[in-house]
């Protein structure tokens, strides 16, 4: 069923025209002249841009509409400082052009939020980045503008909690979040289904009425260039030049009936037939639309297969469970084959040479040894690795350098090197922890290079718009960001530094897990042996385990992304 459609009588003629008129004595704020912009790759220069010239008046929503490639977004990211264009110049008639980057907000494609912070976090990056430390008055200033995006309710929500919708608006809150002068929003609805859209482009009219502010806004959508602006620009295919500016004279409290309406189909047939585009020129929207409304993520796979959910009780039970049939395994082998004890003690014996162990603190003693070597040389090398990972994920050229030589060392076996850094440490605690150091360090230095580098370039240009400085882009987002990598380097190196503190204690050593297995074998006491390896077990799990709690302790965004 389509909306009603009521013709426009010479009154409202008369109104609209007054108000265009108005917005033709608007200021100039921006002023594009000859912008042009040549990407050097290594085949061949890619112009993007070329003699690209327009103005912006303060307080309109100007749309920019093109093919894609024809040099959209690279124009937006010219506007807000985040490159620079090669030809032409951009004029800000309130300072200089520096002036302008710092008093725009930026809106990117994707919500890019930090993944690691809650929805009051991520609006309050920018004023962090600006002012260092955040005071009362600027969470409740973040909350009433959470507020103006209807986000009431929502301030303690991971953005993996939100709907694509609610994810925008909160995108938009942190843009507005300094009272910018200008708002440059980079196709941030492109990614939502049309329901949600034609939501969004609603609750963006509103939000700029409210707040007055200068809008440039790009769009693939051709009705939503139409429904949302004041102007449009029209850019040609690649190298993106201007076509045609088109003033959309419509009246400017625009609600979903405007979409049915001649005056509105007459616009998108003239940007249709500017862009040469072949699309029927219509939008339809939710007739529907309820302002907070939450829209439901897209189902899983769990939604349409059914996944067996067992309870810690249950869980725990079935590894007590298997445990036991183990032992009774064990128990029966060595019964049913009378194997030699020295050869496989039963688990009779094994247990209470574990409790004689325990009670004359023998075990306890070599446990401490291996312990200390353990975590000691962990995190020696996990500091060599991240202290030395991030320069190198940094800088290409200091990783072709020193990267060979760094994975030379590690392709020589630890096992064949331990003689010789015993012969060089000697017997004592130091050759333990610096071999335990060099086995964990190539993982955690390969981790920190991956993470560092996997940081989201959405994120890093957001911390670019809002002038943070590398200090800031380190703690906030790159260290961060590698903290999942990190932790997968974290849980393979404590296992490896069980291995490495065992096998120093091999080679030589008077006291440790592995030196009482090397000791317990020379005097073929295997229930002893069999003590050492379950401790070594015992307390390799247990190191596991606590490093994942402190995942889960630094990471709790992460666990629920998981889930």
């Amino acid at each position: 069923m389509g909306f009603p459609y009521f013709p426009l009588h010479r009154g409202d003629m008369l109104i609209f025209s007054f108000y265009n008129h108005l917005i033709k004595m608007k200021d100039v704020l921006i002023e594009l002249k000859g912008i042009g912009m040549v990407f050097e790759t290594e085949k061949m220069p890619v112009r993007a841009l070329q003699n690209v010239s327009f103005t912006v008046n303060e307080g309109e929503f100007l749309s920019i509409i093109g093919p894609s490639g024809c040099g959209k977004t690279t124009l937006l990211r010219i506007i807000g400082g985040l490159i620079e264009q090669t030809e032409g110049e951009v004029i800000f008639k309130k300072g200089a052009v520096q002036d302008l980057h710092k008093n725009s907000g930026f809106v990117f494609q994707d919500p890019t939020l930090l993944p690691w912070r809650k929805v009051l976090g991520n609006t309050l990056l920018p004023l962090e980045v600006a002012k260092k430390k955040i005071e009362a008055e600027d969470e409740e200033k973040v909350k009433k503008i959470l507020a103006m995006v209807d986000l009431t309710g929502f301030e303690h929500f991971y953005p993996n909690e939100l709907s694509g919708g609610m994810k925008q608006r909160v995108a938009i809150a942190r843009a507005l979040v300094q009272d910018p002068l200008v708002l440059l929003m980079d196709e941030p609805f492109g990614a939502l289904d049309e329901i949600t859209r034609g939501r969004m482009n609603f609750e963006l009219l509103r939000i700029w009425k409210e707040t007055g502010k200068t809008i440039v806004f790009v769009t693939h959508s051709i009705p939503e260039a139409v429904l949302l602006s004041d102007r449009v620009v029209i850019l040609s295919d690649r190298p993106g030049t201007v076509k045609e500016v088109l003033e959309i004279k419509l009246k400017r409290d625009r609600d979903v009936n405007i979409i049915e309406t001649d005056d509105f189909s007459k616009y998108v047939q003239k940007v249709r037939k500017a862009l040469g585009a072949y699309t029927n020129g219509r939008i339809h929207f939710n007739t529907k639309i309820t302002r907070g409304e939450v829209v439901k993520p897209p189902k899983r796979l769990d939604d349409f297969v059914a996944t067996p959910k067992i309870s810690t009780l249950t869980l725990y039970t079935m590894y007590i469970l298997v445990f036991l049939l183990t032992i009774g395994f064990w128990k029966g082998i060595t019964s049913l084959f009378n194997i030699p004890p020295f050869l496989l003690p039963p688990p009779e014996d094994v247990f209470f040479e574990y409790l004689s162990l325990l009670g004359n603190g023998m075990l306890l003693k070599h446990t401490y040894v291996t312990l200390y070597e353990t975590i000691t040389g962990f995190l020696a090398g996990m500091t060599i690795g991240i202290l030395l990972g991030y320069p190198l994920a940094k800088s290409r050229k200091l990783e072709r350098i020193l990267s060979p030589y760094i994975v030379a060392a590690q392709t020589a076996p630890k096992i064949a090197l331990a003689p010789l850094i015993v012969i060089w440490l000697g017997f004592g605690l130091s050759s333990k922890i610096f071999l335990v150091a060099l086995i964990v360090f190539f993982p955690i230095f390969v981790n920190m290079i991956t993470g560092i580098r996997s940081s989201d370039r959405n994120l890093l240009e957001l911390m670019k718009s809002t002038g943070a400085s590398k200090f800031d882009i380190f703690r906030k987002i790159e260290i961060p960001s590698s903290l999942p990598m990190l932790f997968a380097g974290f849980k393979t190196a404590i296992t490896l530094a069980v291995i490495g503190a065992v096998v120093g204690e091999f080679v030589g050593a008077n006291a440790g897990l592995g030196y009482l297995t090397i000791y317990a074998a020379g005097l073929m006491d295997t229930p002893q042996v069999f003590v050492a390896i379950i401790q070594l077990t015992v307390l390799g799990i247990i190191l596991y385990a606590l490093v994942s709690f402190i995942e889960k302790l630094l990471m709790p965004w992460y666990e629920a992304k998981k889930k």
